[in-house]
């Protein structure tokens, strides 16, 4: 019996030959695709997570206590502005779960599409807002918070 030798460059010609054709191959390409979803749409909790963070914590001493130390609102809108305060807290942490059901399921993006196209309008709103109140938007973290948010949703959607 003969056993056929190859040498060294033999070996590693058909080793690369073999790298090559399955890089190319359509299965490793999706792989990667996945891979490349799934890591921005961690991306996307991480920041929602931050928007949370600094709207419960940074916000709450800058913005909710000078409006309950407020006495020259009306009630009502005092109260009502409190109340908008907390729907925007629950919103912050709901968005980071919705992210991360997505990063969990990625076959499933419809939510990634709601929570980016939410998130896009609440940054243009933010903006405005503060165009109307004379403040440069990029003072108002929401406007950058939600834009970067957004901006990493609709990125693994393009991926």
């Amino acid at each position: 019996m003969q056993v056929k030798t190859t040498n060294n460059k033999e070996l590693q010609k058909n080793n690369l030959m073999i790298n090559l054709r399955l890089t190319n191959h359509p299965l490793v390409k999706r792989c990667k695709e996945y891979y490349m979803q799934v890591s921005i749409l961690w991306a996307a909790v991480v920041m929602s997570f931050i928007t949370f963070l600094v709207h419960t914590f940074v916000g709450s001493s800058r913005v909710a206590k000078p409006l309950l130390e407020n006495t020259s609102l009306p009630i009502a809108s005092k109260w009502l502005n409190y109340y908008c305060w907390h729907i925007t807290t629950i919103y912050t942490f709901l968005m980071g779960g919705g992210y991360a059901y997505v990063a969990l399921n990625p076959h499933k993006p419809e939510l990634v599409i709601f929570l980016s196209l939410l998130n896009t309008c609440l940054a243009i709103l933010s903006a405005l807002v503060a165009i109307k109140g004379k403040i440069n938007p990029l003072r108002f973290p929401s406007t950058s918070l939600f834009t970067t948010v957004s901006v990493l949703g609709i990125a693994s959607l393009l991926v």
